[in-house]
């Protein structure tokens, strides 16, 4: 969510940033790619030093042996283990080969081209509200197939109408609104707006869907 809100104004941070270069039609992209990569590298080594791994590692110095040992709970509960395992090429390639890493990978490109399509087709004819509404719909019945039916293969199909239903309906949802707002300014605030509002669903949505009414099947 903090990222998607921070993307919201990626184009006023943008436009700020061209401005340094001396001809910002010509050279202004430049100074994007200089300052934005030279924030990320800085702010990933700060965190490589600063973010804690794993409850016990030597750098742990602010929880308390209660909290590590809930936290190690929490981490048996969730993926079955506590421990660090450390990065290999072993690890690499029997990850690289393990075809249920690739699983997600056919819905989430079905998602891509059904995006593309949609949009295609809401420019052409120039609507947008029935592709809202058909989007939203997909993403319920796809979310419906994989929480209540225990068959793998349907629950693998409802991944396919589930990502991209969910996936469009940002893209179309958006688009709609640029096409209700005239000026870029207004624009730029409307999309933040959108954006936020939207991460009220997901703080809602953790709210409402406990863990401990969660179904046991997993995908």
């Amino acid at each position: 969510m903090t990222a998607s809100f921070l993307s919201s104004l990626s184009n006023i941070l943008a436009y700020g940033l061209i401005q340094i270069a001396s001809d910002p039609k010509t050279d202004g992209w430049k100074w994007i790619f200089i300052v934005e990569g030279a924030i990320t590298v800085g702010v990933a080594i700060v965190a490589f030093f600063v973010i804690v791994d794993f409850p016990e590692s030597k750098r742990n110095t602010f929880l308390s042996p209660e909290e590590i040992a809930t936290v190690r709970a929490r981490l048996e509960q969730e993926r079955g283990s506590s421990d660090g395992e450390k990065v290999t090429w072993k690890v690499i390639f029997e990850t690289v080969t393990d075809l249920q890493v690739w699983g997600s990978a056919p819905p989430a490109a079905f998602s891509v081209i059904f995006a593309f399509v949609v949009s295609w087709l809401a420019d052409k004819y120039r609507v947008r509200g029935p592709f809202v509404f058909f989007e939203a719909v997909l993403a319920i019945v796809g979310l419906a197939i994989i929480g209540f039916i225990g068959s793998p293969t349907p629950r693998y199909i409802g991944a396919f109408l589930g990502e991209a239903g969910a996936n469009a309906l940002i893209i179309t949802s958006l688009a709609w609104a640029q096409n209700n707002i005239r000026s870029d300014a207004k624009r730029s605030v409307g999309t933040a707006l959108m954006v936020m509002m939207a991460s009220i669903g997901g703080i809602y949505s953790a709210l409402v869907f406990r863990q401990q009414e969660s179904s046991p099947q997993e995908l």
